[in-house]
């Protein structure tokens, strides 16, 4: 770590500090000399830092040029979509992580940042609904799959008269398919498959992914704190087709690695983090059918619009995320070789409510960091991997079309899990 520079970088230096302790004494490292080197892109910080306060800086009001700390011009914050008409949101802080899903390696860091300031430490948060993906996913390894049947209606939702934490979920969509369902954050659907898998099961599949929730937490009725670097982790590996890479832990599981090496005063090498190890979590098949749905741009269509900020030019998996009680917001996108976590908040308090509107700024945020990162990179997807195949169902039932059928449209399988029966939901009655 180059002690000029760490000014720029507090969140990513105490994320450096800490996993260093969990291997040497922590007296030891801050005592100095060694020599640390850390998987941070320097130039993509100070970027990422810059775009979050450009962005908290126009929801101040302010529309000064805001520089990089090293006074070249912040290129990711010109990336930033023009915020609506009207909006203000004076109070708002932010925090930011990129990830490289194929090494493991934390890329940039800027810790929760409010009037221009940014924490030394990257904060827990309430994931929200970043949770879904997982509850879906349990579903798939369960004979789910995306073109299966689901209800949002009133009354599928824990609590029965449509309100969750007090607040009305809002217009509901009918029957539709799970593909639509999660591009959406419909939450009932979410609810039903959870109701369907058992909480046990989709804990199982969040401890794979290095999520742990609290053993009186409910599933989607409360709000979890989660780490950012966790969320970054767990992502990745979807990213990675199914593998998690990283450092390893204490409990068998990986984590992503702030750090490749650590060298004493006498130049002997004390650690060697530059091969990360790699588990696989999931199946690619698995993997597949998720990335297939979370970067499925015409599937978000209806909550989001076309065009809107989760688009950006190439093929990636991008998740909307919510606080249960509209607190905060998340945006969680990918591609093959980047995953960008973005988080903000209204001011910092469960009390103070981020305005539905502001939601989608955590989103325009996440664009412009996500087109920065990949500026230089080629553009990837994901291919099928064996055992995956396309066929033509009705919508939403996700059954075989039938002559009766309005709309039929092309769905991804796990190859034995296709359906073998005609849709039942559209029949033609002779008058």
């Amino acid at each position: 770590l180059q002690p000029a520079s760490e000014a720029n970088i507090p969140a990513f230096v105490n994320l450096v500090i800490t996993q260093l302790s969990e291997r040497f004494p922590r007296q030891r490292i801050e005592r100095g000399g060694l020599a640390i080197i850390t998987t941070l892109d320097y130039d993509l910080q100070l970027q990422v830092s810059c775009a979050v306060r450009s962005q908290l800086a126009r929801l101040a009001g302010d529309s000064t040029e805001i520089l990089a700390a090293d006074g070249s011009p912040c290129e990711a914050a010109r990336l930033l979509p023009a915020l609506p008409p009207g909006l203000s949101l004076p109070e708002a802080s932010a925090s930011a992580l990129v990830l490289d899903p194929r090494t493991g390696q934390v890329l940039a860091a800027v810790g929760e940042m409010r009037n221009g300031e940014g924490s030394s430490y990257l904060a827990s948060h309430p994931a929200g609904t970043l949770l879904t993906p997982f509850v879906y996913l349990t579903g798939f390894t369960r004979g789910l799959n995306p073109a299966s049947l689901a209800w949002d209606i009133p009354g599928s939702f824990p609590n029965l008269d449509g309100t969750y934490h007090g607040r009305v979920l809002g217009d509901h969509h009918g029957p539709l398919r799970l593909r639509i369902a999660l591009a959406n954050d419909y939450l009932p659907p979410a609810a039903q498959v959870l109701e369907q898998m058992g909480d046990e099961n989709v804990r199982r599949i969040l401890q794979s992914f290095g999520l742990s929730l609290p053993a009186e937490a409910r599933l989607l009725e409360d709000d979890v704190p989660l780490s950012m670097l966790d969320l970054a982790g767990a992502y990745g590996i979807l990213a990675n087709q199914g593998a998690s890479v990283g450092q390893p832990l204490t409990n068998g599981g990986l984590r992503p690695v702030a750090v490749l090496e650590v060298l004493g005063v006498d130049h002997s090498l004390w650690a060697d983090w530059n091969a990360p190890e790699t588990q696989a979590v999931v199946s690619p098949q698995l993997a597949y059918l998720m990335n297939h749905v979370l970067s499925d741009e015409t599937a978000r269509w209806p909550s989001l619009g076309h065009p809107n900020p989760l688009e950006i030019g190439r093929p990636a998996g991008a998740k909307l995320g919510r606080t249960l009680d509209l607190s905060a917001a998340w945006t969680v996108g990918y591609t093959p070789q980047r995953v960008v976590v973005v988080w903000m908040g209204g001011a910092g308090s469960g009390s103070e409510k981020t305005p539905p509107r502001a939601q989608r700024l955590v989103a325009d945020l996440w664009h412009a960091l996500m087109q920065y990162t990949l500026r230089d990179l080629p553009v990837e997807s994901w291919s099928a991997p064996q055992g995956i195949v396309s066929l033509d169902v009705c919508d939403p039932s996700g059954l075989l079309p039938t002559s009766a059928c309005p709309n039929v449209v092309s769905e991804v399988f796990m190859a034995g899990n296709e359906p073998s029966h005609e849709d039942t939901l559209y029949q033609s009655f002779q008058v």
